[in-house]
């Protein structure tokens, strides 16, 4: 008779996990993917993603999130990695860790621990120092180029002062 270890497999962390081990797992929301987004673009785990207000349109319920199209865009949380999906598309629900949320990431260059980052839209998934980017959070570990880490994601949101 032989014994499972259930950790034999050695699994791996991937981008858009979150560490449910550190607090701050709770902090995951459902949001909807912009339904009056036309084009055939899609969010996969570990990307940052915008608050979108539909205007005269706008639908009451579950924030409306869409993708981000520029560094500096404000960043309202990342979406998270699910076993059973790996990219959504428009009006797809989507879980998206917000504010004091541990998530997995893929570094762009070397960081240190303690560095605040921002996600790179062109490669999604993955951080870099902030400088004049949207900030997306501090780096919980120290992580080498191209390497996996923990953020915790504490973003700039929303954009102050609007009202309607």
């Amino acid at each position: 008779m032989s014994t499972i270890n259930l950790n034999q497999f050695k699994l791996a962390q991937e981008v858009g996990a979150v560490d449910l081990t550190f607090f701050g797992g709770e902090n995951i929301v459902s949001c909807l993917y912009d339904p009056t987004e036309t084009s055939t673009i899609t969010l996969v785990p570990g990307e940052a993603v915008s608050l979108v207000d539909l205007g005269a349109n706008d639908i009451p319920g579950v924030p409306i999130i869409g993708k981000r199209t520029l560094n500096s865009a404000a960043i309202f949380g990342t979406v998270v990695r699910q076993t059973k999906l790996a990219t959504y598309y428009p009006s797809d629900k989507i879980e998206i860790a917000i504010n004091g949320c541990p998530m997995w990431f893929k570094s762009a260059g070397a960081l240190n621990r303690g560095v605040e980052v921002s996600a790179v839209v062109a490669t999604p998934g993955n951080v870099q120092a902030v400088g004049t980017l949207a900030k997306l959070g501090v780096t919980l570990d120290k992580i080498a180029s191209g390497g996996l880490g923990r953020v915790l994601i504490n973003s700039d949101g929303v954009t102050a002062g609007t009202s309607t």
